[in-house]
């Protein structure tokens, strides 16, 4: 699921995650997406971090717009009926 190892997450955590998302989106659009802890999530550094530390968060960053993005369009296809998520296809 979006690159996530659901053996270490659960499948189940994994899912209420989706449905809460989906849910977020439905009722606010993309901003129902946003985190709002944007800048609340610890204390700020008191040292300039270094170029490889400046790359490896920015790489991080990439990483993690990359899976947002592809969950987006996942969600969109979905919507429209285009989609049909692995997990709920039945098996024969």
């Amino acid at each position: 699921m979006a690159g996530f190892d659901l053996t270490i997450i659960g499948r189940t955590r994994a899912q209420k995650a989706l449905d809460r998302w989906k849910i977020a989106y439905k009722k606010s659009g993309i901003m129902g997406l946003q985190d709002t802890r944007k800048g609340l999530s610890g204390r700020p550094l008191e040292r300039e971090l270094s170029l490889e530390e400046q790359l490896e968060r920015k790489e991080a960053r990439i990483k993690f717009l990359e899976v947002q993005l592809d969950f987006q369009k996942k969600l969109d296809m979905i919507e429209r009926g285009v989609y049909t998520p692995k997990s709920k296809k039945k098996h024969k």
